[in-house]
């Protein structure tokens, strides 16, 4: 919940889940839910990071106009463990608290496992959703429908691209 004065006194308002239902779904605020979120760190650019305790995840909360888009961006719900990885291979056990550094790192105190995790976002160009899978004559790229807006680019030049989008030999599939 968010509290901004207004005066002598605080406005309250939800930005983020339901009351008294539990969860561990991503999206607009009356989406989303969490699973006992316990701790609440906020970076530089003003986006927030929620240990999501009873969830073993990370959740991260990002405005959007006047609403909050909730993503998790490490671990996998409901499955505890102890492994380094990128977003869901990430494991987690009753993470509780959150530390935001300037340089764009993410402290975790990983109560149950006993440890302090550290953690920064992937490079750009690393999509968490996106598969590639060899196949014969090609590769198959798949992707959630929540990712539906994603389109494959080219450039013939990385040092200063100009981005086009692939449709050459691209065939899609189940939307």
């Amino acid at each position: 919940r968010q509290l901004e004065p207004l005066g002598s006194n605080w406005v309250v308002r939800t930005i983020a889940g339901l009351a008294g239902v539990a969860g561990s779904q991503d999206g607009t605020p009356s989406e989303a839910r969490f699973y006992y979120p316990s701790g609440v760190a906020v970076d530089g650019s003003g986006t927030l990071y929620v240990a999501d305790t009873q969830n073993h995840t990370i959740r991260r909360l990002a405005p959007s106009g006047t609403n909050w888009i909730t993503t998790t961006v490490a671990g996998l719900a409901q499955v505890p463990g102890v492994a380094v990885g990128i977003g869901p291979d990430a494991r987690f056990s009753g993470p509780a608290a959150l530390a935001a550094t300037s340089e764009g790192l993410i402290y975790v105190a990983d109560t149950q496992n006993n440890v302090i995790r550290c953690g920064q976002p992937a490079p750009s160009w690393h999509i968490p959703s996106l598969h590639i899978t060899p196949s014969p004559g090609g590769m198959v790229l798949s992707w959630p429908l929540t990712a539906q807006a994603l389109q494959l680019e080219r450039t013939a030049d990385i040092a200063a691209p100009v981005w086009t989008p692939l449709t050459n030999g691209v065939t899609v599939s189940g939307g």
